[in-house]
Formats: structure tokens, C-alpha cells, sequence
């Protein structure tokens, strides 16, 4: 259901501002954005007010699509897990998942469809490798919970924690590319670890702007081989006639033979084949054998 609201936006505070900047620093000004999990839409009141961008929201908890409502966004109630497959290719500049893939039933299928429906995605998530979440596993051999997991194991909306090379590593097996990554520390060990490169272990919240790849090495591959196929070609046309002339100076009798013309159609027809497959790689030498 498709649904839109009036002008009472929601009530934006500095800690909402914290944890929406790094979202908001990878959206372009204008654009048209799919905020998936949009709950209450506060970031699309600070990215329409802020950066002009149009948005419309999906979510299906009620009560936050209706705050959503009041602050003036265009919102989708649809469950994000069985929905989206109706939404045309390339229908958004970009795809928002604010702390929601991980609590999809389906991450992998949600990123490709995304990517479907929208030129990029910018995905946050909390970093389960993060240091002090090792600490509570390791000593307490329980859940970890804090400010970034507040949820006990039992009521917790996170079906599915993952690390930041989990990510890295599905992007890959997706081929996705990852355009642009930003990763966060609550603590200032977590900050010293991430200055040093240790992102897995210092980030407890990780922002990542991806694409889909579009084989661009494989692109440049193939218009090398066409060129050079189509030179091919033409040095092949060119030697043409050198052929035909030899035939008829060097082996008179076989011209006699089989007649200077139905030789010269045979060669016509040879130097045919070459021409029109030698962009794509292959020669005349590839299909006959002398």
C-alpha cells in the first residue's frame, strides 16, 4: 500500500543526527533515493530538508510508518523480505538500508534486488567482530549487548550479525563493488585500531556505499579483440587480390584446370568468412583447411 503524509515532521535530536551523517555524506544533492526500513523517516526529513533529495520509505511496523506519515514522506507498507520484485530496473538513484540487512530473512537476495532497482545502495550495519563484542563473547560466553546490540538474544530484531569481512566477502561472491566505505568506533582503543587498519576489530558501526560491477575490464577485452579483428580483416582483404594474381602468374595449370574464375570464387568466399568473423576473434584459418 502506497501511502502519503501531511507536514509534522518527526522530532530530529543530535544522537539521530550522529547516527544518520555517514548515510547522509554518501547521498548525492537531488537525487531519488528508497529508504528500505525507513521506520519513523527521520533521515528522509534530513535529506529532503538538507540535501533536496526525494525519497519514499518502506516499512511494515505501522506505528512508525504512521510518524513517517505525519513528517510529509511518501512511504510503501510492504514486507521488505517478500516485496520489491514489483519496482522496474533502475527506478532510484540509490537504495538506503540503515541498520536493517541484518534483520532481513534473506540479506543476499534483499542486496541483489536492490541493486536491481536502484544504481547503488548505501548499507549500515553494526560490526559484530568489533573488539568489546569478542570481550563479552570470549569471557562472559554469553550474547553481547550494548549501545550498538541493546536487544537480549530473545527479542533482538538482528537474525542475521555479521562482520565487516563478511561484507566484504559477499560483495565479492556478488560481484558488487564497493565504492566507498566509512567505518566508526564508540571507543578511543576502537579508534587507535581503526587509525592503525584494523577495521574488523576497531569499528562497531560500518557504512559502505556499493554498486554492481560493470565488468568494465571485460568491456575494454572485448572492443581490443574486435578491434584488432577487424584489422585482421583488413589486411585479410587486402591480400586477396595478391592471392588471385599469384594463382593465375605462378600455377597456370590449375587456373586452366578449374577455370581463373571458379577459383577466384572460391577465394571470394573464403576471404568472406574471414572478414565477418575475424571481430570476433576468429580467421578464416579457423573454420578452412588448406
Amino acid at each position: 500500500a502506497y501511502m502519503r503524509g501531511g507536514d509534522v515532521p518527526p522530532v530530529i535530536r543530535e544522537f539521530h543526527r550522529r547516527r544518520y551523517q555517514p548515510v547522509m555524506d554518501m547521498i548525492k544533492p537531488s537525487s531519488h533515493i528508497l529508504d528500505i526500513g525507513c521506520g519513523s523517516g527521520r533521515l528522509m526529513n534530513m535529506l529532503r530538508e538538507e540535501k533536496n533529495v526525494t525519497s519514499v520509505g518502506v516499512d511494515i511496523a505501522f506505528n512508525k510508518i504512521v510518524s513517517s506519515l505525519k513528517g510529509g514522506n511518501e512511504v510503501v507498507y510492504d514486507d521488505i523480505d517478500e516485496g520489491l520484485n514489483v519496482i522496474p530496473d533502475g527506478t532510484y538513484d540509490l537504495a538506503v538500508l540503515s541498520e536493517t540487512l541484518q534483520a532481513v530473512k534473506r540479506p543476499q537476495e534483499l542486496l541483489r534486488r536492490i541493486l536491481r532497482i536502484a544504481d547503488e545502495a548505501v548499507v549500515s550495519f553494526p560490526n559484530f567482530a568489533e573488539l568489546s563484542v569478542r570481550i563479552q563473547l570470549g569471557l562472559k560466553g554469553r550474547m553481547p549487548k550494548g549501545k550498538q546490540l541493546p536487544f537480549e538474544w530473545y527479542n533482538t530484531p538482528n537474525i542475521h550479525l555479521f562482520t565487516l569481512k563478511d561484507f566484504k566477502a559477499l560483495c565479492k561472491a556478488e560481484e558488487i563493488e564497493i565504492k566507498e566505505i566509512r567505518s566508526e568506533a564508540r571507543s578511543a582503543f576502537g579508534r587507535i585500531l581503526l587509525a592503525l587498519g584494523f577495521a574488523n576489530i576497531g569499528a562497531s558501526r560500518v557504512t559502505a556505499r556499493s554498486a554492481k560491477k560493470n565488468n568494465e575490464k571485460d568491456i575494454k577485452l572485448l572492443e581490443g579483440r574486435i578491434a584488432g579483428g577487424f584489422k585482421q580483416a583488413q589486411a585479410d582483404v587486402e591480400s586477396k587480390s595478391n592471392m588471385i594474381q599469384m594463382l593465375k602468374s605462378d600455377q597456370p595449370e590449375l587456373a586452366k584446370k578449374y577455370n581463373v574464375k571458379t577459383a577466384e570464387t572460391i577465394i571470394n568466399v573464403f576471404f568472406f568468412f574471414g572478414v565477418i568473423l575475424s571481430p570476433i576473434g576468429c580467421t578464416s584459418c579457423d573454420f578452412f583447411i588448406f
